[in-house]
């Protein structure tokens, strides 16, 4: 039986390829999103045509990084990814993927959703708030 470990320590030696889980011992990032904080988007039509937003998932410290899957959540599916994720992925230091979001509201109005990145072995979970806005199209022309 595996003892139990606190969420915060750095597992190194998982497996064939020395895995860590998304957060070292003194609680620093292993993984990065960049840009850093929230997402944002221009506003746009919801005639007119999408936003376009590209992320890059990262693997932020010196050893390298589980990146088990990232996806997008929209409860008015406003906000999605663009092509299929190429992960499950072990990542080396420095090294970084980029990823396509797109913003397509179907109404005006103010949208959030979440870029979620599933890391390490355990299931640690790293969000970004995604936030768009649907501008009143006056004039039917995909234009705000």
């Amino acid at each position: 039986m595996r003892p139990l470990l606190p969420s915060l320590l750095l597992l190194v030696g998982c497996g064939d390829f020395g895995l860590a889980d998304g957060v070292t011992a003194d609680g620093g990032p292993l993984v990065s999103v960049a840009p850093e904080g929230q997402i944002l988007f221009e506003p746009v039509s919801p005639s007119g045509r999408p936003q376009f937003q590209e992320v890059t998932i990262g693997a932020a410290g010196d050893v390298a990084v589980y990146i088990a899957a990232v996806w997008v959540e929209s409860e008015d599916g406003a906000f999605s990814t663009l092509d299929e994720l190429p992960f499950p992925k072990l990542l080396d230091p420095g090294e970084g993927i980029p990823i396509d979001l797109r913003f397509k509201p179907a109404a005006a109005g103010a949208f959030q959703g979440l870029l979620i990145v599933e890391t390490g072995t355990d299931g640690t979970v790293l969000e970004r708030a995604l936030l768009g806005e649907g501008c009143v199209d006056s004039e039917a022309d995909g234009q705000c």
